[in-house]
């Protein structure tokens, strides 16, 4: 404030004439300040200071003719006056009995209300405040009397100054009620830095309220509050601080975060309005948990405040003015500020978190430096806050949460408050939200952005956790309850005495790390070489060609390729892929891509005498139809299967003669052969041709990395290439021909390509839009009705369509921008997933008949995700007419059922012929798209469903998920109505949707497990890295996945620490399993049960080996229970396995299709494992770890002869191994009484219905804690429970010797697996047992560390042999011990197994086949 500096005779004259007496009273007052004005050595209160530089100012160019006294900014805040009214407060308080804290919070509250005086609305008021002050200070009872004044002075000039100096900051601040929430959020800004700490304390009736705001480099203030009400005594204390701020200047720069506005309380009249429609506003819902993740990301929290203002209405007076809501969201340190009206809160809120987003969209667009805070504050949200809380209050020891709630009136509504008190003290802002659950949301997500900055290596530790294990929904569980491990003594004696044994025999004192290894440790297959001379070759080969193509019997065959469009585009194949290296045939449905241009190419290299040099490779995704393409071109050819033509998949194949040959073989075996020696593929290749890669699977998307950087070496070396053709019906052209380029005059140019058509007739489409038109006015109350059904998803199908139909934003646009849908889906993954989980059975059995109303003739063909809604489909559409339609009635309609499940028998009967006057409709899953074709179909309704099965290998859970099909999914399924005739293709989707469509599916390479690939990057030589590598890929993977899968094979020592492969790790890279799986199969060569691991790592990957039908899953359970010996799907599925393998030695293969199928056996699956495992054999030979004389036997089946399952029966052991491979995938139910089990990081985990664990309704629980090894976590389609794949029971001690990394705790009384599974053991010799264990283990590792150097280092083989034979006997013996010892429970019906492993006999197939016939489900339950 400026004040001008005069002679007294100009300050009296000055006053004289501007300053007069208001009222007779204040007489006496203008003497004193004429006095003053008078005296050259005293300052002006403060009150008569302001008033006097104001008509100073105003009369500065006259003052400054007549005085030449210049402006200064000298005024000190205390005159003598003053300060003597302080002074004499200070003495009167010192002599009263109170403590000093609160002596000093009045007397600071009484100077700021002397320092504001000037505040008061007139002289009147200020005198009086002085005058009552003079007698309160004089006062028996200073303290009292002084708060008497002090209290009802303060509101007053806390709104004068407001008005005055504080009008853009928000008026709750200065309400006693508001002022602890609004003030600690207005400290809680994190570069403030600020630490805060509040104490209660009661003594008596009385509450008093300290309070210590620490904010560096600006403020260090104590604060007390006083009062028999506990939430008022809060309230003074934060008042008090909120003064002493403004006393000190700290308040101003706090308020910086609130920009000046020009806005007024009564809103201008042009201001707009905002509406929302009501697809946005159900689309946002949730749009505030978007802006204030956004914010997380970067560790801020968005200021986001509400308010009611008067909006007036144009031509209108004031009073006629209405209440509209303000939402204003603010982010300064991006600077991102919006402000939105609406005429209801909701709609005022989401209006502006659309304005909101638009400012983030631009500013990235823009490229601005947006401030990161740290990389790890990616990992807070929404969805992990409040664990990362609980984490915090772990690792301090207490964890006591709970809000503070406040209710607020908002135009007839109140909205919710809350800030969350951690530990008894206000932690982040306080939000408000429509419902309390919102609002605890993102009061939870405050808090932890202000925990995370006060503890950056808290925040680093759950970062990492959600890494390892969690995929953004992470639940950081504590220590789980204790689980007693029950061993005896007679297992420490074991224990102790292998442990003397294995020293004896030497074995060594450490685990050494394993090495890399420069070379592979396998032998070399044979190399296949040609039979003839090449010119020979070529020479025979055209003789053969020429007189094919004048064979008379041969015209059928000769006509029948000609009429195909591919041969009518010969000469430009032949070109294209001639003058190129890489190029692309697109090849609609019919038109004979996959049979004919390996034709076309053989055909004409041998036309031109060099068939002899050519040999083609045609992959196929899968083994069926290498297998079928390869029988069908060599009929096409005149020629048996294996001349010209022939094919090689997994565990079968008939080679074709090298030296003009066409090989079909599936994309994996190709990968496969060029681990063992890429090189000799692309030597004796001639051209290679992928079919079908608009599939994407993850050995098309790896084999593509593979040939590109091959073919690119071979060039730079000057070596010869293959010529690549890629192949597909439907493809995204662009993109893969970006991504293969040729080199033309030095230049890169992306490859060509060549579109043929197909063979197919025309094909009409109609979308959601034009049949609900036609439904709903031919059938109005019908459809209705049928629509509103419970349990049916049409009615939010047809809402959520028509919202997506209207949306401004195509689903699709890609901006560069943020993608708040998918953050929305990362923090909410079943949020997303719900509405592409909807399916409209309703809507599809209406579409059904209204086809058959409207078309007379033509089978319908529909397109259902998954088997449950085809189950559905089918009851909803014979238990009542629809549209008059009776679809029971077979003589009118046939309804076939088309998936999996289904055998063979049955889906031959879609091809039988009908009677006349008899439709036929099927209704399959997406099987019916390309691998079966129904020829009468004119009509396909398509869902536009998928199941997709998509695995998060860093969260190591499965989910299959319903998704929306891609645009190649979609023209499939639209083609299949086009095949005999004309036809319709009836999508129950709008037409937006497949505008927006991606044109094929997410890459598998994008969400499956990256081990196996990774392994075979660095077994195949590739020196760089394999993040380097994979970033190559067409569409590369998420560098998480790939560091995941990195560090997983790091701890299965695959890799060394500098990514090199191990010894191990060459083995395991030629095992055709998963790596893990593969260390179980060498653990099960070690110890001496190699046939049971073989079998079960076989397994993985494949489909189920039981079959479990649709209309009789109880059948299917006793059947399953049949083989329950162990309480283990694993070893019940290897049970069923052995079972069958040596039925088949006894009898024919159709007597074991027989066997297999009462036995709800799949076949089909059954030969795949036993492929797979002649397969492992096979590299167990090649590598030097198997005798061939041993891999098979006529005196057993099993894998290893005698000598290497000698503990092939010992279930303990084998469940070890499974545990060893499975590994870290393990549960513990926590609670002797409960049903669900958790993980390190996940709760409520229950065994899948399919799991001979799995719990019934029936079942009575358990009071053991069981704990259990899993193959995999998966999620159910509902997306809300997690389920254990493939499950097996284990002991303690098995967990303990081989699962996670031990530590002992306490003095010897427990151990703790991986920092949360505790195991206790008894008191006596409890020390003993714990030393023991970890000693026993240790040496377990050592001795399998010894035995993996030998694969490397094959010296002291004899040391190693010994000490292996004695730690894996030590252990059979205290596995058997300690199942001895342990308690046996009748868990459930299904695990009250006789301990030889027998069946009971309510479990004999006699039993269960009569029970199945008579159809006694109710006794097969009770069972």
């Amino acid at each position: 404030m400026k004040m001008l500096h005069l002679p007294p005779a100009a300050r009296v004259q000055i006053w004289t004439k501007h300053f007069c007496p208001r009222t007779p009273s204040s007489a006496p007052q203008l003497q004193r300040y004429t006095a003053l004005l008078s005296s050259t050595g005293s300052r002006l209160p403060t009150s008569l200071s302001r008033r006097y530089a104001t008509v100073a100012i105003d009369n500065n160019a006259i003052l400054n003719k007549t005085t030449q006294a210049p402006l200064k900014d000298d005024i000190l805040d205390h005159t003598p006056y003053r300060v003597s009214l302080v002074n004499a407060a200070r003495k009167a308080l010192d002599r009263y009995p109170a403590e000093k804290t609160e002596r000093d919070t009045v007397l600071a509250n009484l100077q700021w209300c002397i320092e504001n005086t000037a505040q008061f609305p007139d002289a009147a008021a200020e005198d009086r405040f002085f005058w009552r002050l003079h007698k309160a200070i004089s006062s028996s009872d200073p303290l009292n009397a002084i708060q008497g004044i002090v209290e009802p002075a303060i509101p007053q000039l806390l709104d004068s100054k407001r008005k005055e100096q504080y009008a853009h900051a928000p008026p709750a601040l200065f309400q006693l009620e508001k002022t602890p929430v609004q003030l600690h959020n207005l400290c809680a800004r994190p570069e403030w830095g600020k630490k805060m700490r509040l104490e209660v304390a009661v003594v008596g009736n009385v509450c008093t309220f300290r309070l210590h705001l620490n904010i560096p480099g600006m403020a260090d203030e104590r604060t007390l509050g006083v009062s028999r009400n506990k939430k008022l005594a809060g309230q003074k204390a934060w008042r008090a601080m909120l003064l002493k701020l403004d006393a000190t200047g700290v308040l101003p720069k706090l308020l910086s975060v609130f920009p000046p506005s020009s806005a007024d309380a009564n809103l201008a009249e042009e201001t707009e309005l905002d509406d929302v429609e009501e697809d946005i506003m159900r689309q946002e819902k949730n749009g505030m948990f978007d802006v204030y993740n956004y914010a997380a990301k970067f560790g801020l929290v968005p200021h986001v405040e509400t308010c009611v203002v008067k909006r007036r209405i144009r031509g209108s007076a004031s009073p006629k003015a209405c209440d509209v809501v303000k939402v204003s969201i603010m982010l300064p340190e991006q600077n991102i500020e919006v402000v939105s009206h609406g005429t209801t809160g909701l709609k005022a809120e989401i209006s502006a978190v659309l304005a909101f987003k638009r400012a983030a969209e631009q500013l990235q667009m823009q490229h601005d430096q947006v401030s990161d805070a740290g990389n790890d504050f990616w990992s807070l949200n929404t969805s992990t806050a409040v664990d990362f809380i609980e984490m915090v209050g772990r690792l301090e020891g207490q964890s006591n949460m709970k809000f503070k709630r406040e209710s607020i009136p908002c135009l007839g509504m109140n909205v919710n408050a809350r800030q969350l008190m951690f530990n008894g003290e206000p932690i982040g802002k306080q939000v408000v939200g429509w419902t309390g659950r919102e609002a605890e949301q993102l009061a939870y997500l405050t808090a932890a952005i202000e925990l995370a900055r006060k503890r950056p290596h808290v925040l680093s530790q759950f970062a990492t956790s959600q890494t390892q294990g969690s995929s953004g929904r992470v639940q950081i569980l504590g220590k789980c309850s204790a689980v007693e491990t029950g061993l005896k003594d007679k297992t420490l004696e074991i224990m102790e005495t292998t442990l003397l044994k294995a020293n004896q025999a030497g074995l060594s004192d450490c685990q050494e790390t394993l090495t890399a290894i420069s070379h592979s440790v396998a032998k070399p297959r044979e190399r296949r070489r040609p039979l003839e001379a090449t010119d020979v070759t070529s020479k025979r080969l055209l003789e053969g060609l020429q007189r094919f193509e004048v064979d008379p019997d041969a015209i059928e065959l000769r006509n029948a390729r000609a009429a195909l469009p591919m041969s009518q585009y010969s000469s430009k194949v032949l070109d294209m892929v001639s003058s190129n290296v890489y190029s692309i045939v697109v090849g609609a449905t019919g038109s004979g891509k996959t049979t004919q241009v390996p034709q076309i190419i053989l055909d004409d290299a041998i036309r031109r005498s060099e068939g002899g040099n050519c040999n083609i490779i045609c992959t196929q995704p899968r083994r069926l139809a290498a297998t079928s393409v390869a029988r069908r071109v060599a009929t096409e050819r005149g020629e048996r299967l294996g001349q010209s033509v022939g094919y090689q998949v997994r565990g079968d194949s008939n080679l074709p003669q090298l030296g003009g040959s066409i090989t079909y073989c599936t994309t994996g075996l190709l990968l496969q052969r060029l681990k063992w020696n890429a090189d000799d593929v692309i030597d004796n290749a001639s051209h290679l041709v992928i079919d079908e890669v608009h599939e994407r699977d993850i050995f098309i998307d790896f084999l593509l990395i593979v040939l590109k950087k091959a073919i690119t070496a071979r060039q730079l070396a000057g070596k010869t290439v293959p010529k690549v053709v890629l192949m597909s019906a439907t493809m995204d052209k662009k993109l893969f021909s970006a991504y293969l380029p040729n080199e033309v005059n030095g230049k890169s140019t992306p490859c060509p390509s060549l579109d043929v058509p197909g063979r197919t007739f025309p094909v009409k489409e109609k979308y959601l839009g034009e049949i609900l038109d036609e439904m709903t006015k031919t059938y109005p109350k019908e459809f209705r009705h049928l629509a509103a059904r419970e349990k049916d998803d049409t009615k939010d199908y047809l809402i959520a369509e028509e919202a997506f139909e209207h949306a401004d934003v195509k689903a699709d646009t890609v901006t560069g921008n943020i993608d708040w849908k998918r953050q929305d889906d990362y923090n909410n993954p079943e949020s997303g997933q719900r509405e592409e989980a909807l399916v409209p059975i309703a809507l599809l059995v209406a579409a059904i008949a209204h086809i058959c109303k409207t078309n007379a003739d033509g089978a319908i063909l529909a397109f259902l995700p998954g088997v449950q809604e085809i189950i559905a489909t089918e009851q909803l559409m014979k238990e009542a007419p629809v549209f008059d339609l009776d679809f029971s009635n077979e003589k009118a309609f046939r309804v076939h059922l088309l998936h999996s499940l289904v055998p063979p028998e049955q889906q031959r009967e879609i091809f039988e012929p009908l009677p006349i006057g008899c439709r036929r409709i099927i209704l399959s899953t997406n099987i019916a798209e390309t691998s079966v074709t129904v020829p009468d179909v004119k009509h396909v309704v398509d869902l536009g469903k998928l199941r997709q099965n998509t695995y998060s290998p860093v969260e190591r859970v499965s989910t299959l998920q319903t998704v929306w099909e891609s645009g190649s999914n979609a023209r499939q399924r639209a083609g299949r109505a086009g095949r005999v005739s004309n036809g319709n293709y009836y999508a129950l989707y709008s037409c937006k949707r497949r505008e927006t469509m991606s044109e094929s599916g997410l890459p598998e390479l994008l969400r499956t497990d990256l081990q196996e690939t990774c392994l075979s990057i660095k077994a195949q030589g590739f020196q760089e890295s394999v993040s380097s590598f994979l970033s190559a890929a067409i569409e590369p993977p998420a560098p998480e996945a790939v560091q995941f899968a990195v560090e997983s094979l790091k701890a299965i020592e695959a890799f060394t620490d500098d990514e090199e492969v191990t010894a191990l790790g060459g083995v395991l890279s030629k095992l055709p399993v998963h790596p893990a799986l593969g260390k179980m199969i060498l653990l099960g060569l070690v110890f001496r049960c190699l046939d049971p691991m073989i079998i079960i790592a076989s397994m993985y990957g494949e489909r189920a080996l039981f079959v479990t039908p649709v209309d009789n899953r109880t059948l299917a359970r006793a059947t399953k229970q049949h083989f329950n010996v162990a309480n283990s799907d694993h070893i019940a599925n290897l049970k069923a396995f052995q079972y069958l393998r040596q039925y088949s030695r006894e009898a024919n293969q159709w007597s074991v299709r027989q066997r297999a199928k009462t036995r709800l056996i799949h076949y089909g699956a059954f030969r795949s494992i036993t492929h797979t495992a002649k397969q492992v054999a096979e590299n167990l030979i090649d590598t030097g770890l198997l005798d061939a004389d041993m891999a098979e036997n006529k005196d057993t089946p099993e894998i290893g002869g005698e000598a290497l399952n000698r503990n092939s029966n010992n279930f303990d052991l084998i469940k070890c191994l499974i545990l060893a491979g499975v590994y870290p995938n393990i549960a513990v139910k926590p609670t002797l009484h409960g049903r669900s089990f958790r993980t390190a990081s996940r709760k409520n985990i229950i065994p899948h219905p399919s799991s001979v664990n799995a719990l019934t309704k029936k079942d009575s629980l358990s009071t053991h804690q069981h704990i259990s090894a899993f193959t995999t976590l998966s999620r159910g389609t509902s997306g809300d429970t997690l389920f254990m794949r493939e499950c097996s029971l284990i002991t303690p001690l098995a967990a303990m010797l081989f699962g996670g990394h031990l530590q002992a705790m306490g003095a010897d009384e427990y151990v703790v697996m991986d920092d949360w599974l505790p195991f206790t053991f008894e008191h006596r010799h409890s020390g003993r047992k714990i030393d023991a264990i970890m000693e026993f283990r240790d040496a377990k590792d050592r001795m399998l560390n010894g035995v993996f150097k030998l694969l490397a280092d094959p010296n002291e083989t004899d040391t190693a042999v010994n000490v292996m034979e004695i730690i894996t006997d030590g252990l059979v013996e205290l596995l058997e011990a300690d199942s001895e010892g342990r308690k046996k429970e009748p868990v459930l019906f299904r695990q009250t197994v006789k301990a030889n492993g027998k069946i009971p006999r309510e479990f004999a197939w006699s039993n269960i086949s009569q029970l199945y016939r008579s159809r006694n489900l109710e006794r097969m339950e009770d069972l």
